[in-house]
């Protein structure tokens, strides 16, 4: 079987795989699958931030209810690295998925899925 591909602008097209990148149409399966995914990856990020916020403030109100107890101004302290430790693993992985984006093009935000014809 002899597969004959396309190349406009520096890319190869198969032409039995429609939709992807740019060369044809989508399936709707395939792309519900990709926008699930992307939105799974979007609501994560949102619920990590919301988590960060509430954890925080938690620490800083245990912090200053301590009353100079040093056990609960260090538990309030650990509750506080926490939440800065989360955040930064959120920013990481909100850095991780850029790179990737920027690098290598692949979009885990906007995932596309090619499906054959």
């Amino acid at each position: 079987m002899i597969s004959t591909f396309l190349v406009q602008n520096g890319k190869i097209y198969n032409p039995v795989v429609t939709g992807a990148w740019g060369s044809g149409g989508t399936g709707a399966g395939a792309s519900s699958v990709g926008n699930l995914i992307a939105a799974f990856i979007r609501v994560m990020v949102i619920v990590g931030s919301l988590g960060f916020i509430l954890y925080f403030i938690l620490g800083a109100v245990h912090w200053i209810t301590a009353g100079g107890d040093k056990g609960k101004v260090e538990e309030a302290k650990n509750e506080i690295v926490n939440a800065v430790t989360g955040l930064v693993i959120l920013l990481a992985l909100y850095a991780v998925v850029t790179f990737l984006n920027k690098i290598f093009g692949i979009d885990l935000l906007n995932i596309f899925w090619p499906v054959p014809k």
